[in-house]
């Protein structure tokens, strides 16, 4: 039971409300919810757009690029991929 009406606050009214009714089922869409960010087409894009968005990882990743030559690394160049590979 509702409270009453606007015009007549004190007077109860009945609210019905049909259950899997079709004739209301039309006036209002689905309930669907999709909360799925990546399909398996995009999860490789997104995913390394989304962590080369920060300027760090870009400069990470330059630098682990530029480890990859011998002649200007004082390091082993998996010591520099490690982290890269781990943060995705």
């Amino acid at each position: 039971r509702a409270a009453g009406s606007p015009s007549n606050p004190g007077t109860p009214q009945t609210r019905l409300v049909g259950i899997r009714d079709p004739t209301t089922a039309l006036a209002f869409p689905d309930n669907t919810v999709t909360n799925t960010k990546y399909t398996p087409a995009t999860f490789l894009p997104r995913n390394l757009a989304e962590q080369f968005r920060l300027h760090m990882n870009r400069y990470f990743l330059l630098i682990a690029t530029l480890q990859l030559c011998r002649s200007i690394t004082p390091v082993h160049p998996a010591t520099t991929w490690g982290p890269l590979v781990f943060i995705f």
